[in-house]
């Protein structure tokens, strides 16, 4: 028989089986919906649930009973010494935009493999100067999630409805960027999702959320001048180059709304 105490938190989980990766979907009022590479229904789930959770939640011991749903899609689980506040803070992010295609939501702490997937493979970050270090990806992670909080935008981890991660897309807020305040929109995806126009797609969001929600009066995108696959997408957004600038000593064009 369980006890619920002051210091604990009762959750109900909604697993979404057969996933290539388990990946965090979603979090509202109490009730978590992750899809997980395992199937609830034959009793795989458990062990890999608590793992994620575990890695999630920044804390391998973590002590997590699963009180109903063994075998079912929706279980209960009660994960003590933890707070309400706490799991409102890694998993309180809804989804920001929403494509045919794809759900965006803004990063937390446990998407490090996801963006890390990304910018430590050589054929993405062929345009940067080299792949980032581990610790690299995590101070990258650090920055998009505080800027978000500071500017209301930033990088977002972008999703397929199925479920797999595909890239990271999102608005850069750049105070006083050649004498003026520009937003910019980025944009990188795993070289298998590459020629299906993921990045047009999560990037008109992008630039219709910038124009329209926040009011903005012009995006601008950086863009060095041999990156012909970047240079199209922003073309299908309907930006024109504006000018040619040094950056951090690399050509870029800067392509404006």
């Amino acid at each position: 028989m369980w006890t619920k105490r002051d210091n604990d938190v009762v959750l109900w989980v909604k697993v979404i089986p057969n996933a290539k990766s388990s990946q965090f979907m979603g979090y509202e009022a109490g009730k978590l919906k992750i899809r997980l590479n395992a199937n609830p229904e034959k009793g795989e789930a458990n062990a890999e649930l608590i793992h994620f959770l575990s890695k999630a939640l920044g804390c391998t011991k973590v002590q997590v009973e699963i009180l109903s749903g063994q075998t079912s899609r929706h279980k209960k689980l009660l994960i003590r010494d933890y707070q309400t506040s706490q799991l409102e803070a890694i998993f309180g992010t809804p989804p920001l935009l929403e494509t045919s295609r794809l759900i965006i939501r803004r990063y937390v702490t446990s998407d490090i493999d996801h963006l890390h997937r990304i910018f430590s493979d050589p054929i993405a970050m062929r345009y940067y100067p080299k792949p980032f270090t581990l610790e690299e990806s995590r101070n990258w992670l650090t920055r998009f999630i505080s800027d978000f909080d500071l500017y209301g935008m930033a990088h977002c981890c972008c999703f397929l409805k199925t479920g797999e991660f595909v890239g990271t897309c999102g608005l850069i807020y750049r105070p006083n960027f050649e004498g003026q305040d520009e937003v910019e929109i980025g944009y990188l995806f795993l070289p298998a999702y590459w020629g299906k126009g993921l990045a047009t797609e999560a990037a008109m969001a992008f630039r219709d959320y910038a124009l329209g929600s926040l009011a903005k009066k012009r995006v601008i995108s950086l863009i060095r001048p041999e990156n012909i696959p970047s240079i199209k997408v922003a073309e299908r957004l309907g930006f024109r180059p504006e000018k040619q600038i040094m950056y951090k000593g690399i050509t870029h064009i800067v392509y404006t709304s």
